[in-house]
């Protein structure tokens, strides 16, 4: 019967708890993955990240082109131990320091900087008990809000994925990964109903460097012991005695794994990351969660290891179209720019400082005088001349007069015009004539500017032609200079004429005196008459000279000063664009993608060709420079935008309207199709295919299953449905491994994934590669790091003789192993007999040959200790006198030697010290009776 839709489990909720700094940084880089793709995560997706500190730390190089932000405040938890030593005495008291040294709250050491475990996981796992009421409200918090996105049928559980992403090499996240997977997480569930769904991802170090080598090795390895201890399903919990129940899956992933590997840790981080993104939120991910059920769950080896590891991996071919278009843009910003400060054309430069004089009327030399001509015929008087207008007005003031009353008349007028009228009437009205001309000639100029800022070049040619338009200035000032000591010195003689004049008037007193040199009288009047006009013209010439230079010339030479300022500065501004976009242009094509997996297209080559073939369909370098300046003529009308608006402003007006002009054609290329264009030919696709596949066949180092037969779960995302058939016809033609591809459309353009995961494997080889050894020494190392230093010096797989009689002694201490009719049997955890066998060698076979058998065992000693210490310790000893003594049974004692015991009591020595912890917290109820029942 087909369940219906709204009475399935929704197994789309997930809610990420992320362990320490990794854990932190994957966050992160998950986060900011899935905002480029547009994924909205609130609905569905909830995280909780514990570190000593919400910081995120941002790539250094940019390798990774992401956008990493702090953890969201209702998301962080801190990690950190109390600096009082009265709230450790007190967490020490309540039993809550367990898993450190007893005298860790006494220690100045231990509390001395708040900086999380320190590498320590023993550390990290004392932050989540002395937080742990803190962490259960956090997490019921965050699975109450993803229960709330989702209807559900009364009393039915909500299906919910909790994926615990940690560092193994860590001190937080593999000291806190204990309490999490253990504890919190099941506890926090059932109180909620939640059918949860614990998933481990452990990320392991691989060949990376590391700051404490030895610290990840040993972390490392007290890790994994761990989880293959309680993936037998049959570990003991030394506080509770009762089985642990392991995670429902666990994935591992390092650097390495059987074809290549991962250069950084950056890099694991953003891979690790971009696996998870896909595997929720692409379709691909999707065929794969499907198919989960193809893949063997529980399963063991002949020696019963647990082959409880899973791995997943992906990789793409890429098409960075963001890249793209940014380099295109700098590169055609540069060339806009560069179009328009561009050499201009000196002639026209010369042409139009011409014009511009010429139009302005500010030419002023021996030959021409338009300036000063212009201002001697102000439009105050009808654009007339004024030297006329105050010649005749010596005349209106002497008409009628005759010999010696002409003679007064004309030096009274002379001096009135003078020294009064042309202040008073003329001056002001050359001023205002002046300042029309000034205003006009400004207008001009400034008219000339904008128009060259409607051109190419042109701002160089505006420059040019201040230059020259000064220079015709000044040219105009030193001429009105010369000009005004010219007439100064054709004044002289006829300032002489009036003065004698003026004292011939003067001396010639009475009538009949006058009367007779009426003569005299008329050459004075004449003389007067002439010399005093002509002295009226040079003082109003002179005058428009001073008026010109004052009103005109001065003002106009700071106005083209203050453009030629401007344009000076526009210039610099704009070549500095020119010389940014440039530089941004190389960055952008040189940056190296921080990346080892996976087929970026985009690089520098692919960049060059590009902007060389949009050139070449423009019409060459040239004419596209012409072609941009005219597109952007058309949108702006003019250049002057780009000087009126702030820098940054500017910037971004020109990055818009470039990047407006690349955008349709970044926006149509594909991936795929880009792909087959730049590897043309059958046998370079399934070349580059086939390192892509391998790329992607997980992430961890196997070995020794040449024989084994592996299911692989295996999907690709294509970004459109064309490629479907191609994609999966030719994966499998390049792809011999078990399993059919599954091929999705993702309407990404810009990338082609692929994912791979397989399960069944044992992380006995793993722990093998880290090195260490069945001696005391080593035992000691581990005790003195691990949160549970029981399963850290327990055998592993495939142990020798000396391991299982190591074992079987502890079997009989513990009173697990027991003979009966001739055979010896193993008590296993729900009483039921298992038969080791009748003889000595068949019994120490049958132990050897069964992992979970000597996990189980070993951890039942283990809680024994914790729980019966003495007793343990004394059955021990009464063995250790029965063999001395050689009174043994030849089916029971004789498979158990002095050196067996030997080991069991040193390593009896070395777990005492933790076992009293642990039963000193037992006792003051830390660990809660229903643990695993609820699990």
């Amino acid at each position: 019967m087909k369940t219906p839709e709204k009475m399935k489990p929704d197994a789309n909720l997930v809610l990420d708890v992320k362990l320490g700094t990794a854990g932190k940084h994957i966050d992160a880089r998950y986060r900011s993955v899935c905002k480029a793709g547009g994924i909205e995560l609130d609905h569905n997706h909830r995280s909780v990240v514990l570190d000593y500190s919400a910081k995120e730390i941002h790539d250094q190089d940019g390798g990774m082109d992401l956008e990493l932000e702090d953890v969201a405040p209702d998301s962080f938890l801190p990690a950190v131990i109390p600096t009082d030593r009265e709230a450790l005495t007190e967490a020490e008291i309540m039993g809550l320091l367990w898993s450190v040294d007893a005298n860790f709250h006494r220690e100045p050491g231990a509390i001395r900087e708040n900086t999380g475990a320190g590498g320590n996981p023993r550390h990290g796992n004392t932050v989540t008990w002395l937080n742990k009421t803190e962490l259960e409200r956090k997490l019921g918090q965050m699975m109450r809000k993803l229960r709330s996105h989702r209807i559900t049928d009364a009393g039915r559980s909500t299906c919910m994925n909790v994926r615990i992403i940690f560092s193994a090499v860590g001190g937080m996240g593999s000291g806190t990964m204990y309490w999490f997977s253990r504890y919190g997480v099941r506890r926090c569930a059932h109180q909620d109903k939640v059918d949860s769904k614990i998933v481990l991802s452990v990320l392991l170090r691989g060949n990376l460097p590391v700051t404490h080598p030895e610290k990840a090795r040993i972390n490392e390895a007290l890790t994994l012991m761990y989880l293959r201890a309680i993936s037998t399903r049959m570990y003991v919990c030394p506080a509770t005695g009762t089985v642990v129940r392991p995670p429902d899956q666990i994935y591992l992933s390092s650097s390495l794994n059987n074809h290549g590997g991962i250069a950084t840790l950056d890099e694991l981080l953003l891979h690790e990351a971009e696996c998870q993104h896909r595997w929720y939120h692409t379709p691909a991910g999707a065929l794969c969660r499907a198919r989960m059920c193809d893949m063997a769950a529980g399963e063991f080896d002949a020696w019963q290891d647990p082959l409880a590891g899973c791995t997943t991996s992906t990789t793409d071919i890429s098409l960075d179209r963001r890249r793209i278009l940014t380099f295109c843009t700098y590169e055609a910003t540069s060339l806009l720019i560069g179009q328009i400060v561009a050499d201009g054309d000196p002639e026209n430069a010369l042409k139009a400082s011409t014009r511009l004089i010429r139009t302005a009327g500010l030419v002023e030399n021996e030959n021409d005088s338009t300036l000063t001509g212009r201002i001697l015929h102000p439009e105050g008087i009808g654009h007339g001349n004024i030297e006329v207008a105050a010649k005749a007005r010596v005349t209106d003031q002497t008409e009628g007069l005759h010999n010696w009353r002409l003679a007064e008349a004309l030096l009274e007028a002379v001096d009135g015009v003078r020294s009064n009228d042309i202040l008073t009437n003329d001056e002001p009205l050359m001023r205002d004539e002046a300042k029309r001309l000034y205003a006009g000639a400004e207008r001009a100029f400034d008219d000339f500017i904008d128009h060259a800022l409607k051109g190419p070049g042109r701002l160089d040619e505006a420059y040019r032609t201040c230059s020259q338009v000064k220079t015709a200035v000044e040219d105009s000032q030193e001429a009105l200079s010369t000009k005004i000591n010219y007439l100064q010195d054709l004044s002289v003689p006829h300032e002489q004429t009036l003065g004698e004049a003026q004292e011939q008037v003067e001396q010639t007193h009475g009538f009949f005196r006058r009367l007779l040199n009426h003569p005299l009288a008329r050459r004075l009047a004449s003389s007067i008459e002439e010399s005093g006009k002509i002295l009226i013209s040079y003082d109003l010439q002179q005058l428009a000279c001073r008026i010109a230079e004052q009103e005109v010339l001065t003002p106009l030479i700071n106005h083209i000063v203050k453009q030629q300022n401007w344009l000076t500065s526009t210039f610099h501004e704009l070549h500095e664009v020119v010389n940014t976009c440039q530089g941004l242009a190389e960055q952008t094509a040189d940056r190296a993608i921080s990346r080892s997996l996976g087929l970026p297209l985009v690089n520098r080559s692919y960049l060059e060709q590009f902007w060389a073939d949009h050139i070449d369909a423009a019409g060459g370098r040239t004419k596209f420079a012409r072609t941009l300046c005219e597109l952007f003529l058309r949108d702006h009308k003019t250049f002057a935008v780009l000087t009126q608006q702030s820098g940054q402003e500017g910037n971004d007006l020109l990055q818009a309207f470039c990047m407006g002009l690349f955008r349709p054609k970044v926006d149509k290329l594909e991936v795929l199709a880009e792909f087959l264009r730049l590897y043309p030919g059958e046998q370079n696709v399934k070349r580059v295919l086939q390192q892509l596949v391998n790329q992607s066949e997980g992430r961890v180092l196997t070995e020794g299953e040449v024989d084994r037969s592996i299911v692989w779960l295996k999907a690709a995302n294509v970004p459109s449905v064309e490629y479907v058939a191609w994609a999966k016809t030719i994966l499998e033609q390049i792809d011999r491994k078990a399993g059919k591809w599954e091929v999705a459309v993702n309407p990404d353009p810009e990338r082609f994934t692929l994912i791979q995961m397989r399960s069944q494997i044992s992380v006995t080889p793993l722990i093998k590669r880290l090195g260490f050894r069945d001696t005391p020494a080593d035992w000691k190392l581990l005790i003195e790091h691990a949160v549970d230093p029981f399963s850290a010096i327990g055998v592993g797989p495939r142990p020798n003789q000396r391991q299982v009689k190591r074992v079987f002694a502890k079997g009989i201490a513990a009173g697990l192993i027991r003979e009966e009719n001739g055979g010896a049997y193993l008590t296993l955890s729900g009483g039921e007999s298992a038969l080791l066998g009748s003889k000595p060698d068949a019994v120490l076979q049958a132990l050897r040959a069964n992992f979970r058998w000597l996990v189980y065992i070993e951890s039942t000693f283990g809680h024994e200790l914790v729980v019966h210490e003495e007793k343990l310790l004394a059955a021990l000893q009464d063995m250790a006198t029965t063999v001395a003594a050689e009174n043994g049974s030849e089916h029971f004692y004789a498979l158990v030697d002095s050196k067996a015991i030997e080991e069991c009591v040193t390593q009896c020595g070395l777990l005492i010290p933790r076992s009293r912890r642990i039963k000193y917290a037992l006792d003051h109820g830390v660990f809660p009776d229903d643990l695993e029942q609820i699990a």
